[in-house]
């Protein structure tokens, strides 16, 4: 992770409209099992807005301070972001600024990727992994500030099956226990949601094989479940990739050969201590192109949010989305 910086002692970048796509329903989570959060190294929201509707006011406000055009329009349906990111890129801005969690911002990449518009984040879901992975402050005036003064950069996206991810995808128990984490246990319990479901689905989950190739070699690999990353950070501040760059133009394989209950707790622990690497039951091997066999029908997420099922082609697009850095 890059060292914090102020932002505001850079010039502000030549931002003239942005456009807000905000989730109402990111955040909502009860503030009950807030060790749940800290188990999993998530870093508090910082904000006193009293409605969705204050927060979206507070931010375009900061925006019409800097002499930038902002209008902001919440999302109401899945896959509402992607359609109102790509209806901004054809009028023209010059920034999507997305506020929300993981999957908001999945959706809003998938909307604006290979484009010149800049991408600005403001953390406000479960579990904000982009937000860790791209150093971006919890508190929603800094984050305003980071977009307004930071400067563009390049960054990769992984692409799997037509679908944009900018940290992770993940196939099989993940995906599985992403899948069965419904929007009503994350209300209640947050992300402590998935770590409950993943503990009593791994009791009964069938552990099948997942049979892949990387970089089209021949010879076909196995895992009980794989995490194909563009950034280091799983699911908080758990690293699962200590390696992965995301301008290096690799994704980076975390391939877990364990499986069952014990298993999975030790691969917790490992990724909690940043030591997956050092365990006999995982490996990381870099690649362009990771392409998964339909045997098991085995379910896919990206950033955390289900896709479907197996089989699968998951690649590197090098330099495809630009963000404020």
């Amino acid at each position: 992770m890059e060292p914090s910086i102020d932002v505001r002692d850079s010039p502000p970048t030549k931002l003239r409209h942005v456009f807000i796509i905000m989730n109402p329903n990111a955040g909502n989570q009860s503030r009950s099992f807030q060790w749940g959060k800290r188990l999993l190294g998530i870093k508090k929201i910082a904000s006193a807005h009293a409605s969705k509707e204050a927060l979206m006011t507070s931010i375009i406000t900061m925006f019409h301070a800097s002499n930038i055009q902002a209008k902001g329009v919440f999302t109401t349906h899945q896959g509402h972001a992607t359609k109102l990111a790509k209806q901004a890129v054809r009028d023209g801005v010059d920034a999507i600024v997305a506020v929300g969690g993981d999957g908001t911002i999945n959706e809003v990449i998938n909307g604006m990727a290979n484009t010149k518009v800049m991408l600005g984040v403001i953390p406000y879901g479960t579990a904000n992994v982009f937000g860790l992975s791209f150093n971006i402050p919890m508190d929603v005036e800094l984050a305003c500030l980071k977009i307004i003064h930071g400067q563009p950069k390049a960054i990769d996206l992984g692409r799997v099956n037509g679908t944009y991810f900018a940290c992770m995808t993940g196939i099989g128990f993940d995906a599985f226990v992403i899948q069965k984490a419904d929007k009503t246990l994350k209300k209640t319990f947050g992300a402590l949601s998935y770590v409950l479901v993943a503990i009593w689905e791994a009791l009964k989950y069938r552990f099948s094989p997942i049979v892949f190739t990387i970089d089209h070699e021949p010879e076909t690999k196995q895992g009980y479940f794989l995490i194909v990353s563009n950034t280091k950070y799983y699911g908080g501040d758990l690293i699962v990739a200590p390696d992965a760059e995301p301008n290096d133009g690799k994704l980076d394989v975390c391939i877990f050969t364990g499986k069952g209950l014990i298993n999975m707790i030790w691969f917790g622990i490992q990724m909690k201590l940043g030591r997956v690497k050092k365990s006999k039951h995982v490996t990381v091997v870099q690649c362009n192109n990771v392409r998964i066999r339909a045997f098991g029908n085995h379910s896919i997420h990206a950033d955390a949010e289900y896709i479907g099922q197996a089989p699968a082609k998951i690649s590197i697009v090098k330099g495809a989305l630009i963000i404020a850095n």
